[in-house]
């Protein structure tokens, strides 16, 4: 579990998850609020590097149990996979945009696919690798496969207000060539 800001610290912009494993034992579930986005710098402009969202990731370059939550080179080759495919399970999709990201290692901007434009709840999409891109640079680099190291599901900060979420993510497959 990761936050937006730190959950002690009283100041606003701190968003809140709970996490557990899903009734099925097939999937991971988030509920909480994802913080709104403010201008922490007070240079005028939303500071969305510290007020990014709210969301689960999987490691996909774990090397033992003990690293679960180290995100670091990959020891294997994963330049075969071309996505993945899962099911969001909710009563609806979050206020603001739920993302399904690919975050690479050394890279900054994440590349994403907004899952409310593409897939309907409960059923299983394919969210291809060819299909993410940072959304906020369309110059931006298309996604470098062999660099991808997580997945994550992220509800996505605004500036208008918090963003309540419930949400269960499913049967969560590699898709190889």
């Amino acid at each position: 579990m990761r936050l937006a800001a730190d959950p002690d610290s009283g100041i606003p912009g701190t968003s809140t998850i709970n996490g557990m494993v899903s009734n099925t034992g097939k999937g991971y579930c988030a509920n909480g609020t994802s913080a709104m986005t403010i201008d922490n710098n007070e240079d005028g402009s939303p500071d969305y590097s510290v007020n990014w969202g709210a969301g689960v990731g999987f490691n996909l370059c774990a090397v033992s149990e003990t690293e679960v939550y180290t995100i670091g080179t990959c020891p294997n080759n994963l330049s075969n996979l071309t996505g993945f495919r899962l099911t969001i399970v909710a009563a609806e999709f979050p206020a603001s945009e739920l993302r399904v990201t690919m975050a690479e290692e050394g890279r900054n901007e994440s590349t994403f696919i907004n899952a409310e434009k593409v897939a309907t709840l409960g059923q299983s999409y394919d969210y291809l690798f060819a299909d993410a891109v940072v959304g906020y640079d369309s110059g931006a680099d298309p996604i470098n496969i062999p660099n991808v190291n997580a997945l994550q599901i992220q509800v996505s900060s605004v500036t208008s207000a918090d963003t309540p979420f419930d949400f269960c993510v499913e049967d969560i497959t590699p898709i190889t060539m």
